[in-house]
């Protein structure tokens, strides 16, 4: 089945590291690998003290007038999970802004929405410098957005920012010194989740959930994985709709999306891929993987379809397929339809008979098995053999209720819509579905790494390195030395991987990229720390800290020993001409938590054990190390600082 490829818990996706580590090396072909909405990396009030941001706090809406409107909104309606509020908020009016020693500037932005179950925003205007990031996060820093950069800047200085599941967000934008012009940051739209994303909406019907709604993952799914692939959760404002991505007669990629018109406008939409569950009726389904923009190629009220292309390039780890289509305007014997029923999980229904055509639309009569719901809007009618037909316009079909659906016919939106689907002017009736990053045959094939030798360690999730090849698919696995590598790796086309590289002992390694079709490998080396380093745990700032801890990794000379120091305090301490540190609070509260030994391949591992207590929980504590080694070198060289957050 098509799914896209995994990102670890907690990491971000794969141009988080690609583009951090590699924006000046790749120059031109940036913009190529942009994909992503966010490009990764840390807020810079992770690891220094900033100014309090203002807040601006929201009105709650009234949602039992809400909740009225819901029960009372008819099928064609788009599932609302959002109250919207019309705002203008401008980072550099609103914002509290802090100037930096380095000459950059950092400014922040609290908006609160009591009561929400998440914020979203949507910008009227939008623009980044070069070298600029933005980041959303909310106040536990359990969901960081970003780096958001010049790289979603967009011709219409539009952008949309997915839903942060909490009820207060803070913007944080750093600028560096020297930027062309300063950004343009005004939001347009707070949306006020009043829904929970991905929750059952409870229906007006006794008809339990496992009635309703038949995961693709489900056996019935079975066969359709393609037009699945091609189907995606749109999200407009506050508002929760399907489309489907179709193929047209070039076969060249073209991103066209149809959509239903009542959704509105999708300028600003965000398209969120592969939202299914990992087992049928359970299981996690990720929210992650969207991209966000288009611009309207095509659209009717009257037929109610909606044609845009999707701007961004959509990552080939997305997995996404363009479905095939027939315009014949002859009701196929059987077909199927892909949705997100309510906002939830990816879901399949199939009508074990002919649609009944009126007028402009396919009419379902009745579901054999599953059934659609708002936030189904959109959603693509297939025929049996995987071949659009319409997109869902309207009905009386729900959880309990399984008849009557309409679907605006392809064969009636053509002449609108053929120049874009059959741009050679074939005439075709008919079209095939067509995969954009088909699965190679041929073996991989290895070039070279970005970064060669690599460090012995680079503290920190930003030290992102690329393997170049040929042939490289989703399910092959990396390997270091014969160990399977799964930290920040990531597939990101036939001949791009990405990881961030290990804690290597110095000297040469083999890396391995194993795949059913044969196995490539490529030798590096790795070179020594010019100064001690220190990584604990992915080196991210803000990572949760256990009782039992690990691992703690440090490097440096070989056969020295580092003093691994703790402190509540980043405030420095200082023996001139004898040690500097970066924590401490002038050594009055400092500790020595272990002694670790740098081995000769310069590497040093120790598993951290504290005492846990409430006096720590949620507390960042300050680690550092301090190298000595014979003969004494002074003053004694220190390592870089990092900064978990206690919890248990």
């Amino acid at each position: 089945m098509r799914k896209p490829t995994t990102v670890p818990p907690g990491r971000a996706p794969f141009c988080a590291k690609l583009l951090v580590g590699l924006g000046g090396l790749l120059g031109g072909t940036l913009t190529s690998l942009s994909a992503q909405v966010e490009v990764g990396g840390t807020p810079l009030s992770a690891s220094r003290a900033l100014r309090p941001p203002r807040t601006q706090v929201l009105p709650a809406p009234a949602l039992s007038f809400l909740a009225l409107e819901d029960r009372l909104a008819p099928k064609g309606r788009p599932h609302r999970f959002g109250f919207e509020h019309e705002v203008e908020l401008s980072l550099a009016r609103d914002g509290v802004w802090e100037a930096l020693p380095d000459g950059g500037r950092v400014g922040r932005l609290r908006v609160s929405c009591p009561g929400a179950r998440s914020v979203s925003f949507v910008f009227s205007r939008w623009q980044l410098p070069r070298g600029a990031d933005l980041y959303v996060y909310d106040d536990a820093r359990e969901h960081v957005l970003g780096g958001f950069s010049w790289l979603n800047n967009k011709p219409n200085g539009r952008m949309a920012i997915r839903p942060v599941p909490a009820d207060a967000v803070t913007l944080e934008y750093w600028e560096p010194a020297g930027v062309d012009a300063p950004a343009e940051l005004v939001i347009e739209r707070v949306v006020h989740g009043y829904r929970e994303l991905d929750a059952l909406a409870k229906s007006a019907s006794t008809a339990s959930a496992a009635d309703c709604v038949i995961d693709v993952v489900c056996p019935l799914g079975d066969g359709f994985e393609d037009v699945s692939a091609a189907t995606v959760q749109v999200v407009v404002g506050g508002l929760l709709c399907t489309g489907s991505f179709l193929n047209n007669t070039a076969e060249d990629g073209a991103q066209l999306l149809m959509c239903a018109d009542h959704c509105g406008d999708l300028d600003d939409a965000i398209f969120r891929f592969g939202f299914e569950r990992s087992a049928c009726g359970n299981g996690p389904a990720p929210l992650d993987f969207t991209v966000q923009g288009s611009v309207r190629l095509a659209h009717d009220a009257a037929r109610d379809f909606n044609l845009v292309r999707v701007l961004a390039p959509i990552p080939p780890a997305y997995g996404v397929f363009l479905a095939g289509w027939d315009r014949r305007g002859v009701a196929p014997a059987a077909t199927l339809c892909v949705h997100h029923p309510l906002g939830l999980p990816k879901a399949i229904s199939f009508d074990d008979d002919p649609p009944a055509k009126s007028g402009v639309f396919w009419n379902v009569l009745a579901w054999d098995d599953g059934v659609t719901e708002q936030g189904s809007s959109g959603a693509p009618l297939y025929t049996r053999d995987g071949r659009f037909l319409g997109q869902l316009c309207c009905g009386q079909a729900t959880c309990g209720n399984d008849f009557d659906d309409s679907f605006g016919a392809l064969v009636d939106a053509w002449p609108d819509v053929s120049a874009h689907l059959d741009p050679l002017g074939s005439g075709a009736s008919t079209l095939d579905g067509f995969d954009p990053n088909p699965v190679p045959t041929a073996p991989p094939r290895l070039t070279a790494l970005s970064v060669d030798p690599l460090p012995c360690l680079e503290p920190g999730t930003a030290q992102s390195v690329r393997l170049t090849g040929a042939n490289f698919a989703a399910d092959d696995q990396l390997l270091f030395d014969g160990r399977l590598h799964t930290k920040g790796s990531t597939w990101i086309d036939r001949e791009t991987w990405a990881f961030d590289a290990p804690e290597l002992g110095s000297g040469r390694h083999e890396l391995e990229l194993r795949s059913v079709r044969g196995s490539a490998t490529l030798s590096f080396a790795v070179e020594p720390s010019d100064a001690p380093r220190l990584q604990v745990a992915n080196g991210d700032a803000g990572d949760p800290f256990f009782s039992s801890f690990g691992p703690v990794v440090c490097s440096g000379t070989g056969g020295a020993v580092h003093l691994l120091l703790g402190s509540l305090s980043p405030l420095p301490s200082s023996l001139p001409g004898r040690v500097e540190l970066a924590l401490g609070y002038a050594f009055t509260q400092l500790h020595t938590l272990a002694v670790i030994g740098i081995g000769p391949d310069g590497l040093g591992r120790f598993e951290l054990l504290l005492p846990g207590g409430p006096g720590l929980r949620g507390r960042t504590i300050w680690l550092q190390t301090i190298e000595v080694a014979r003969p004494l070198r002074f003053p004694l060289p220190t390592s870089n600082r990092q900064a978990p957050v206690f919890q248990f």
